[in-house]
């Protein structure tokens, strides 16, 4: 039985953490870097260890244990640090090696025992075999056999390749019927300074961005000091460095296109293509406003794009350690969008961003509204094939968007009794708003219109260890080909504990053709609705389940319940979490 309130939080944290995450065998996992009940993320680790008899493999976890005595003081030298992250079962220190530098010297003292290191050398070693990274030294080196005749270079297959993810990832929040366009537009509108560039669709942890860093492992000589810590250098004013970091993105990967040009290259020879870039992230003058009106007014359509810029240096507005009080458009660029939306032009808004940003006054105002999430190289003419109709964008919200910040936390999957949805279906608000998000988990729209019919079980019991099994006819009524991203929801109806109104057990994405029916057939582990009981052990409970299918966490369109059978079962060591789809022609 958990001793303490804080230490069941933790146990649901770890445990629920392993299911979420793929149960036995997910290979790593960074502890947090925040401190909850003065708690660093030490004993996460610990807890995970302690599970993994009944939860959980090895893990080679990842930490940024520095901060135990830069940040949280818990440790009086990077020496202690390290000793504290070994026991507790972190295998690896990153992105420095800075703390695990003298573990050796711990154990001549006697501070930490041989077993823990070696058994953090083997977790390390167990993975890299895993991921094949040893089996060079198994084998003999051979070299590279050149590529066939007609094959494309890697670069080429790569780029391919980061085409179809990012046409996949882009989401349409919003549209009224604007978009795809008919008649193709004569004259195009396209606003915003984000439209020219490149680098706005990369993110922190990008390969361009990771050139931007000119500071990475920079020392500092000062009165027999050591500057170790540049965090604070972004905040200094860097004049020119935008500019620069284009020009820099543009030399890394000269196959990326601004949507701006993407557009250019697509739209027919007698359309007309009115650029402005005015308003951006630092600001949206006057005069900024004046031009995105003038070049909206007479256009068949405006296109918008605003956002954010992620990375560690210059005009940064996201990213590690880069947080912002305000979850709304930087620069004032809202003032960009109401200035078109003021002209009477149809006005579509591409949103650049990472992360989750207030859009109420953008949703409002827009006739359509497209999420980029960090689309990378092809996000220029991904984005130019959806807005022109050559494609339809399908993808989906893997957060929730909020309405406000007094709003926050709003989220997918909370638990019956708090947060915004409820068992019942009753409407739960604030006395000055809704509680509900502008735009729930899993939302996302596309070009035509589907159709579900009946949601059917494979079977209407089922026993832990086993799986939920059910199908659903998915019919596209329009006259266009698109992708479906088809949702399965569970809700345990009586538990021992308080569970999730709403838990997402599979997802898959098909393709129907115009006019055509589909049979999709989803299935999850019955170990997805494991639970900590009161005894704190990661189990399975017999009862009745209610199956929600639908196209998003709140556009639930089929519906049945099947019941778990059997006695409380405690999950295996090799239990599966994991849920699965396929399809088949009707």
């Amino acid at each position: 039985m958990p001793r303490s309130v804080e230490e069941l939080l933790g146990r649901l944290t770890l445990e629920e953490k392993v299911a979420q995450l793929g149960g036995p065998g997910f290979p790593q996992l960074e502890p947090l870097f925040a401190n909850p009940a003065a708690d660093p993320g030490v004993s996460l680790a610990k807890g995970f260890q302690e599970i993994a008899p009944h939860g959980v493999g090895h893990l080679a976890m990842l930490g940024a244990f520095c901060n135990l005595t830069v940040l949280f003081h818990l440790a009086p030298s990077l020496k202690e640090a390290g000793r504290i992250a070994l026991g507790a079962g972190i295998d690896v220190e990153f992105p420095e090696f800075r703390a695990f530098g003298e573990p050796a010297e711990l154990v001549r003292e006697g501070a930490l025992d041989e077993s823990v290191v070696d058994r953090s050398a083997r977790h390390v070693l167990e993975l890299k075999e895993r991921l094949g990274l040893l089996d060079h030294l198994l084998t003999p080196a051979t070299p590279v056999p050149a590529l066939p005749a007609g094959t494309a270079p890697k670069a080429e297959v790569e780029l391919d390749l980061s085409g179809a993810m990012a046409a996949q990832a882009l989401v349409l929040l919003r549209n009224d019927g604007v978009l795809p366009p008919h008649p193709a537009p004569g004259r195009v509108a396209v606003i915003g300074e984000l439209a020219a560039q490149v680098r706005v669709h990369y993110g922190a942890y990008s390969g361009v961005a990771a050139h931007e860093s000119t500071l990475s492992g920079f020392e500092v000589n000062f009165e027999g000091g050591r500057l170790d810590d540049v965090h604070g250098m972004r905040l200094i004013p860097t004049p020119g460095f935008p500019h620069r970091f284009e020009e820099l993105v543009r030399e890394l990967e000269p196959h990326a296109v601004s949507v701006s040009d993407a557009l250019e290259e697509l739209l027919e020879d007698q359309a007309i293509l009115v650029s402005a870039p005015s308003g951006g992230l630092e600001a949206t003058t006057p005069d900024d406003l004046a031009r995105a009106a003038e070049a909206a007014t007479g256009a068949d359509v405006a296109l918008v794009v605003v956002g954010e810029r992620t990375g560690w240096v210059g005009d940064v507005t996201a990213g590690e350690q880069v947080d912002r009080q305000d979850l709304r458009l930087p620069g004032d660029q809202e003032a960009l969008v109401e200035a078109v939306v003021a002209t009477g032009t149809p006005t579509v808004v591409i949103v650049i961003s990472g992360r989750p940003l207030l859009l109420d006054r953008v949703a409002e105002n827009a006739n359509a509204v497209l999420w980029a999430p960090l689309l990378g190289p092809a996000a220029g003419p991904v984005l130019a094939d959806a807005l022109l109709g050559r494609t339809a964008p399908a993808g989906r919200l893997p957060v929730s968007f909020p309405v406000s910040i007094g709003q926050l936390p709003v989220f997918h999957g909370s638990r019956a009794g708090s947060g915004y949805d409820t068992p019942g279906g009753a409407e739960v608000t604030y006395v000055d708003g809704p509680a509900r998000p502008l735009f729930p988990f899993g939302h996302g729209l596309t070009y035509t219109h589907f159709t579900y019919g009946d949601a059917r079980p494979a079977a209407r019991e089922v026993t832990a260890g086993g799986d939920i099994d059910v199908s659903v006819d998915i019919t596209n009524g329009v006259d266009r080909d698109a992708d479906e991203v088809v949702q399965l929801y569970a809700r345990d109806l009586v538990a021992s504990t308080v569970r999730p109104v709403q838990q997402l057990l599979a997802f898959t994405r098909v393709h129907i053709p115009a006019g055509a029916t589909k049979r999709v057939r989803l299935t999850a582990p019955v170990n997805a609705l494991a639970l900590i009981d009161p005894r704190g052990l990661l189990v399975v409970e017999p009862g009745e389940v209610d199956l929600m299918i639908g196209a998003s966490s709140a556009d639930i369109r089929a519906r049945t319940t099947l019941t778990i059978t059997g006695e409380v079962t405690r999950i295996p060591r090799d239990g599966r979490f994991l849920g699965s789809a396929d399809e088949s022609s009707r």
